[in-house]
């Protein structure tokens, strides 16, 4: 599934950011949300969870899962942060 409009603008930012004694670094990914819509927010991190309209394109329901584990095993969180009408993901990362 797509989470971007096609041809639209996607927003990138990177700032340093503690939580609580532990410094950071976090990074978002912003965009328009595409036709389908913006991500089911209690489903779009569960393992092999595919999107309603997902057949049209090639996936295993993978991706956001395991980027997800792979934030928590190295001391981070990834989030759903929708803000407004956009589709907006946060990584942060202890440095």
């Amino acid at each position: 599934m797509n989470y971007r409009a096609h041809a639209s603008a996607i927003e990138v930012s990177a700032s340093l950011q503690s939580r609580g004694p532990v410094a950071g670094l976090q990074m978002s990914v912003s965009n328009t949300p595409g036709e389908d819509g913006p991500p089911d927010a209690q489903q779009v991190f569960k393992k092999f969870w595919r999107g309603p309209s997902a057949t049209r394109c090639a996936g295993s329901g993978l991706g956001l899962y395991l980027s997800s584990m792979i934030a928590q095993r190295l001391g981070g969180e990834l989030r759903y942060q929708p803000q407004n009408s956009n589709v907006r993901f946060e990584l942060w990362l202890p440095l």
